[in-house]
């Protein structure tokens, strides 16, 4: 009996573990399109990454997303600015992703 309920205790710790992993990815990648760029940039240094893993867009460093306690893979996925595939630049006062 003991077993069982250590074993349902794990099982339960393990979905509220994966809900909270699938929450914070599912935010992660919806960012870059529910973020909207309000502002304007002057220079390059002005733009960051609009997303924290794997971003494939740009925004001003007002909107730049929140790091903290995200770990990402150190892939380097294709059409994203990983591996230095693309840089951040300020084009006509709007960041844009450019791809090398």
């Amino acid at each position: 009996m003991k077993n069982k309920g250590l074993i349902l205790l794990g099982i339960l710790a393990l979905i509220v573990l994966l809900s909270a992993v699938y929450s914070q990815y599912k935010t992660d990648n919806n960012y870059e399109i529910n973020k909207t760029q309000s502002a304007l940039c002057q220079i390059d240094s002005d733009c960051v990454p609009a997303g924290v893993c794997h971003s494939s867009s740009c925004t001003i460093k007002a909107n730049a997303p929140n790091k903290t306690g995200i770990f990402c893979t150190q892939d380097c996925v294709h059409g994203t600015l990983d591996c230095g595939q693309a840089e951040c630049e300020c084009i006509n006062n709007k960041c844009e992703t450019v791809f090398k």
